[in-house]
């Protein structure tokens, strides 16, 4: 079957190609920092890489440490080059330069812009254009359109980038984190009420806050102890990424106090909740961005990317007209959104789903987290970041963590699709556990929002279901439910047939218990409960016993404690010996021990606990 995983610019081979081409021409800092969150008096070493099509007779950093705009005449340290490789990706010579910025005091706030000076020509800035910007003008470059160059013309202010001195531990609460996602719309009406039967998904269904309230025993019993939900804010769409009001509740979902009230039951039941919110753009109904379209004089029109190269006139997300993208490069406008953020940890929130977060950049992230700490040190900020580790990287130090969407990619690949072998899943299963430090959270998913669901992935075999599910639960970082997982929830449509939009996911949960698979429900409970009773099993160090092209056996252990995993991902009969004493703790299919030989039908998968 055909592989359909992620959006953005990583959405095909022939995108992620424009992208990492785009990423080697030009001046490219991407906030490559060594060591990326510095300790007091520890100097930072930064690293520049310049194109081909760049001939620079120098490279400086400018930086301020009060928190202030860097500017040409702020402080200054000029970069040394250290490296020059051929490229064949571009088809010429790369540089790399280098330079040490001094040490710093606890708590200084270290804002930076990295500027070239050519041999001739205007300045250049790091990391422009942004990627998106870069995927537009290459793609209408690509259908011959005439003024798609125009989308690339040149900044003439810097990207700023930052961090700050000091230690910014991740919550405690957050490692034991399993979570289950809430899309409010389509998840559970006020009590007493029924969901609407509008004619698309792109309607409203009627989900409520109070909705959820009433179904938190529900996701409770399922072992989820976090709720992540969909934006609550108003905005003129189902999905609420694009707010019109960063301080108030959409009406169709519910009031303020619905929040307060949903918020004191869960933390009642030792639950937190997550608000999915989306800091780079906003909806072009947004009374600010209302004025500053209407009279060019306004003073919030700073506050957006005003500028003819865009096809609209403004710079927007992915070039979609109805999400205008903030300008946070002013310092009002990043004001106001964490004033934002800062209002709903005021309410009790616990942490944020943040939309986009490489949008915004890991400078943002640097002064809204101190931000958010101050209210609340306890809370977990996570970004939705769609790149691969490389990418991530830099955002160590600035967020607690983004979601793994290569995890997700890799795992729908091996069992959903069936275009990846046992062997070649356990290759990146282990490798994939050392690309981030120890205490950078992760959340893993099977599915979500934006994709199809895991089951219409899996041609609606359910066995792959349960292989996933015990994939998903296995994974040292917090697992997310995606709401109706746990009960086979089916869309009627996918995402790959023309007319259909990435909504086809978000079809309302279904509550007759003559419709729910309960297995499956049962088989999360029993993988929930394992995380809580069995954490060597899930933190143990690892290793793989046997794997090939569709048997993967591997070990957990920790101290005394041993566990055995064998996951069967082929369509045959699979066997392997397990010898001693154990304990079967979760099975998925049919599997047998005979005789010191464990016999596994296909598509199945065992835990076992050796004593």
């Amino acid at each position: 079957m055909e592989e359909h995983i992620i959006f953005g610019t990583h959405h095909t081979e022939a995108l992620r190609l424009i992208v990492y081409r785009a990423h080697h021409t030009g001046l490219q800092h991407h906030a490559r920092l060594q060591p990326r969150a510095p300790r007091p008096g520890e100097p930072v070493v930064m690293s520049v890489w310049s194109g081909p099509d760049l001939m620079l007779a120098t490279v400086q950093c400018v930086y301020t440490i009060d928190g202030s705009e860097p500017t040409l005449q702020s402080a200054a340290v000029t970069l040394r080059p250290v490296e020059t490789v051929w490229d064949s990706l571009v088809w010429g010579y790369r540089c790399r330069w280098e330079a040490e910025l001094p040490a710093q005091p606890a708590g200084t706030w270290v804002r930076y812009a990295i500027v070239g000076h050519p041999l001739e020509g205007t300045l250049v800035f790091a990391d422009w254009p942004p990627a998106e910007a870069v995927i537009i003008a290459e793609t209408r470059r690509f259908f011959g359109e005439e003024n798609a160059a125009a989308v690339l013309a040149p900044a003439d202010v810097p990207q700023v980038f930052g961090y700050s001195v000091g230690t910014n531990p991740v919550p405690a609460w957050a490692a034991e984190a399993r979570f289950y996602h809430v899309f409010v719309d389509r998840f559970a009406p006020a009590p007493g009420a029924e969901f609407a039967s509008p004619e698309t998904l792109s309607d409203f269904f009627g989900g409520t806050l109070a909705g959820v309230t009433a179904h938190l025993d529900y996701i409770a019993e399922l072992g989820c102890n976090t709720l992540w939900l969909s934006p609550i804010f108003p905005s003129p769409t189902h999905h609420g990424y694009d707010v019109t009001d960063y301080q108030d509740i959409e009406p169709r979902l519910g009031t303020l106090e619905d929040l307060r009230a949903l918020l004191a039951a869960a933390h009642a039941r030792e639950m937190r909740i997550v608000l999915d919110i989306a800091f780079n753009h906003c909806s072009d109904q947004h009374p600010l961005f209302q004025q500053a379209l209407a009279d060019p004089d306004s003073p919030y029109r700073d506050w957006f990317h005003f500028d003819m190269q865009y096809s609209d006139g403004y710079r927007s997300y992915f070039g979609v007209p109805t999400m205008p993208e903030w300008n946070l490069a002013h310092a009002e406008v990043r004001a106001y959104l964490i004033a934002a953020a800062r209002f709903w940890l005021q309410q009790g929130v616990d942490g944020f789903r943040l939309d986009y977060a490489d949008g915004p950049g890991p400078a943002f992230w640097t002064e809204f987290g101190a931000a958010c700490r101050a209210v609340n040190p306890d809370v977990w900020l996570y970004g939705e970041i769609v790149q691969p580790p490389d990418v991530l990287a830099p955002y160590q130090g600035r967020l607690d963590g983004t979601l793994d969407f290569l995890w997700a990619q890799q795992v729908r690949r091996a069992v959903a699709y069936g275009n990846m072998d046992a062997r070649a899943l356990a290759a990146f299963w282990e490798q994939h556990g050392h690309t981030r430090a120890a205490d950078y959270l992760c959340p893993v998913f099977l599915d979500n929002h934006d994709m199809d669901r895991f089951l219409l992935a899996a041609d609606n075999d359910p066995r792959r279901v349960y292989l996933g599910l015990l994939l998903l639960y296995l994974w040292p970082h917090p697992p997310v439910l995606y709401y109706g997982t746990e009960i086979g929830l089916r869309q009627q449509h996918s995402s790959r047939e023309p007319g259909q939009g990435l909504e086809v996911s978000r079809v309302p949960m279904v509550w007759a218990s003559e419709q729910q698979d309960h297995s499956l429900r049962e088989a999360v409970r029993a993988l929930n409960a394992l995380r809580q009773v069995h954490p060597a099993l899930i933190h143990g160090a690892q290793m793989t016993l046997q794997s090939d092209e569709q048997l993967w056996v591997f070990t957990r252990q920790s101290g005394a404690e041993r566990y055995i995993v064998a996951i069967n991902l082929g369509t045959a009969h699979a066997t392997f010996m397990l010898e001693g004493k154990f304990e079967r703790l979760w099975t998925a299919g049919a599997v047998t021990e005979s005789d010191a030989m464990v016999h596994l039908a296909a598509l199945s998968a065992a835990v076992w606990c050796m004593g």
